[in-house]
């Protein structure tokens, strides 16, 4: 909600069971946005008359600043920062679609300035990487340190897994931050704010 203001929208948070007044221009559901784990990720739902309908926003594996330690991406860099092994909780050839949090808001924006006419629309890159990909990226970006991988016998190391189907994003934009870059920030943002909500920090 801040980055969206920064970004001069005017934001007003519903609670539950807060309807939405007919003077707003749209309606992001953001309850779905810490979606199980898989390759399609979290997802958003924009409501806005400019939209003719509802828009499905797919926002793959969010990391970055505001994201907690114990998702796909975070468990990665919350061990790197640790100076702990990094491990796997599912096969190395698993596919991610990261997203930087920056990346999430831009998206947004641009969507909330220029509603889509598509149904559905990806705010994570088309290309994938692997969850063994993720490793290296975070060995490079934060502490180079050993991978312990857990994935069973039978699926270590395991093929790349096949990618599905993955909208389009908003027209005219795309995200643009750099993954090393961003696991940085990610990286510091745990090591100074979101360490106190770990609970083993």
């Amino acid at each position: 909600m801040r980055g969206l203001a920064d970004n001069g929208h005017q934001v007003t948070a519903l609670g539950p069971g807060r309807q939405a007044e007919q003077t707003l221009d749209a309606v992001l559901d953001l309850t779905a946005l810490g979606a199980a784990p898989g390759a399609d990720g979290g997802r958003i739902t924009l409501n806005s008359p400019s939209c003719e309908g509802v828009c499905i926003v797919r926002t793959g594996d969010l990391y970055g600043p505001g994201c907690p330690h114990d998702s796909r991406i975070g468990r990665m860099v919350w061990d790197a920062l640790r100076s702990r092994p990094l491990t796997f909780e599912e096969p190395p050839g698993a596919l991610l679609r990261p997203l930087h949090t920056s990346d999430l808001i831009g998206g947004l924006s641009a969507m909330l300035r220029t509603p889509p006419s598509e149904r559905a629309i990806g705010l994570a890159d088309a290309a994938t990487c692997t969850v063994a990909e993720m490793a290296q990226a975070v060995r490079k970006a934060v502490r180079p340190v050993p991978i312990a991988d857990r994935a069973a016998p039978s699926e270590a190391p395991g093929p790349r897994a096949k990618e599905a189907a993955w909208p389009p994003p908003p027209p005219g934009w795309k995200a643009t931050t750099d993954l090393t870059y961003g696991l940085h920030t990610y990286a510091q943002w745990l090591a100074y704010e979101g360490i106190h909500g770990a609970p083993d920090a």
